[in-house]
């Protein structure tokens, strides 16, 4: 009797951790979003831009890092000159999801560092996502 109330006991405490432990469940799945993007291409037909994921900017290529805490780091252009070669820096900024597929950002550029508030406001809806490549177009 000892034994089958021990087990009794003892099943549903062991799935309980086992379930909890599940690679598969919602609370443990991280956002893919989450991260340093890179960018990589342009596609004028389909107005997409390609990024791929990273561990560090590329000094030469602008890119967005997203945090968890809904801040950004947005790399762009240095100053208002466009021709090559172009000089790129970090700036701070914050973003959301208005839907599943759609973003906005905000930040500052060169010219408003010493201005409060943010400037530049960007929508991106993702084409595709995952843990190596977002696609996005921009409005």
């Amino acid at each position: 009797m000892a034994k089958s109330a021990i087990i009794f006991l003892f099943l549903p405490f062991s799935l309980m951790i086992l379930h909890s432990c599940n690679k598969d469940s919602d609370q443990n799945l991280a956002d893919p979003l989450i991260g340093t993007w890179v960018f990589n291409d342009y596609d004028p037909e389909l107005n997409q831009y390609y990024f791929s994921a990273s561990d560090t900017f590329n000094p030469e290529k602008q890119g967005y890092t997203f945090q968890e805490n809904n801040k950004a780091i947005i790399r762009m252009n240095a100053g208002f000159c466009g021709t090559p070669p172009i000089v790129y820096d970090n700036y701070p900024g914050n973003w959301h999801y208005e839907n599943d597929s759609s973003l906005f950002i905000e930040s500052t550029f060169w010219g408003t560092q010493d201005i409060e508030g943010p400037f530049i406001y960007i929508k991106m809806e993702i084409a595709y996502l995952d843990g190596d490549e977002l696609i996005v177009t921009i409005e």
